[in-house]
């Protein structure tokens, strides 16, 4: 007679189970790396790039991640608690270039320009 191997069950499920566990953990710890690194989101909803305009006088509007430092031309302006701001800014005639920075304390930073043309 040959002896057979039976599979025992309760065993097989515990080494499932601590593979799963595994996976779920380092799956986690990456993507909490990975939102760290990441820049942060910017969104510029008024003025559309190349934007034309007759007045001197602009307003930006947009929305950032929630925690990110946010820069205007190199100067920081604050967003409220939900991530929007909203900016008015004095333009000089002929083509104005705007730069608007978000950037996370250790991700990289996420930059945005604005070409407005002022008649």
């Amino acid at each position: 007679m040959t002896k057979k191997k039976f599979i025992i069950l309760p065993k097989l499920l515990k080494n499932i189970g601590i593979v799963l566990a595994v996976i779920i953990v380092i799956s986690y710890l990456a993507w909490q790396v990975w939102s760290l690194l990441s820049p942060p989101s910017l969104e510029i909803l008024y003025p559309k790039d190349n934007y034309v305009s007759s007045g001197k006088l602009i307003k930006i509007l947009g929305k950032v991640e929630q925690g990110a430092w946010l820069g205007l031309n190199d100067e920081e302006i604050s967003a409220d608690e939900e991530g929007w701001f909203q900016v008015d800014i004095d333009l000089n005639k002929g083509l104005n270039v705007i730069k608007i920075e978000a950037h996370k304390s250790y991700g990289r930073s996420r930059v945005k320009y604005l070409r407005i043309v002022v008649e």
